[in-house]
């Protein structure tokens, strides 16, 4: 299950996970209305001008940073489709580069010179802050949080369906995880999120997840009997990268008598 935000009082709050660039937001998100507001923040709860925030506008994708009233905005250069579900991304390489991404690409991009500070409050499905605090209008599902910079490949990768979790040489600086599958701080990486509101369920995208049969740094398991096992993990490997063979001779490997050919 997902979950669906009422554009008014749900969200999810923490203590900030990070304070100091660089960060990236990304997220699976669905609305049905072209004004879904703010899907992720990092912000000072004291400050109304203080923050950098993903968000959708007008149907755009933004990476906005504001401080004290002046703000830089990335756009992503495809426009949002309401009622479908979206990945979306926002990367904050420093205070004057920004950008948005729709889909795993349309990258927009924003230099103005932003300097913010005091972060104290993350917050998924809006923005909390003492002043307009805000509520994501939509569903959002696996939301993550990276304090660094993902490459556009990396990107491209979660939005075919990979979950943040086998986003491999990132997990090091993955500070934030919410699958938004029920119950909540599931699989809780990063400071134990507080609902407040109530998001109901919705339907969950399709995602590809990890699983603890296959370990590509060990040994395969005999499951993958009657593979050797450097062609197990090269199988395994395959599959991340969405070329895999689930039977079958790889490598060039003499095939052991009786195993299927395909």
């Amino acid at each position: 299950m997902a979950l669906a935000f009422n554009g008014s009082s749900d969200r999810f709050v923490a203590t900030t996970a990070v304070a100091t660039l660089p960060v990236t937001f990304a997220a699976w998100v669905r609305s049905s209305v072209a004004n879904a507001g703010v899907v992720c923040a990092v912000n000072d709860y004291s400050a109304q001008f203080m923050y950098h925030l993903g968000q959708i506008t007008n149907g755009i994708v933004q990476a906005l940073a504001n401080s004290g009233g002046t703000s830089g905005a990335a756009n992503a250069t495809q426009s949002f489709t309401t009622n479908a579900w979206h990945h979306v991304a926002y990367v904050f390489e420093s205070t004057s580069l920004r950008h948005a991404y729709l889909n795993g690409g349309n990258k927009g991009s924003n230099t103005t010179s932003i300097s913010t500070s005091g972060l104290d409050t993350t917050t998924i499905g809006g923005i909390y802050r003492t002043t307009s605090p805000l509520s994501f209008n939509g569903q959002i599902a696996e939301a993550a949080i990276w304090s660094a910079v993902l490459t556009d490949a990396e990107i491209a990768q979660l939005a075919v369906g990979l979950s943040p979790l086998l986003i491999g040489q990132r997990r090091s600086s993955l500070v934030v995880y919410q699958d938004m599958i029920r119950p909540i701080n599931r699989p809780g990486t990063g400071p134990p999120f507080t609902a407040t509101g109530s998001p109901a369920a919705a339907a969950h995208p399709r995602i590809i997840y990890p699983t603890s049969q296959l370990r590509l740094t060990q040994r395969p398991h005999r499951f993958v009997s009657p593979y050797r096992g450097d062609t197990a993990i090269a199988d395994g490997s395959r599959l991340l990268a969405g070329a895999a063979s689930l039977a079958g001779a790889e490598l060039g490997t003499t095939v052991p008598f009786g195993e299927v050919v395909t």
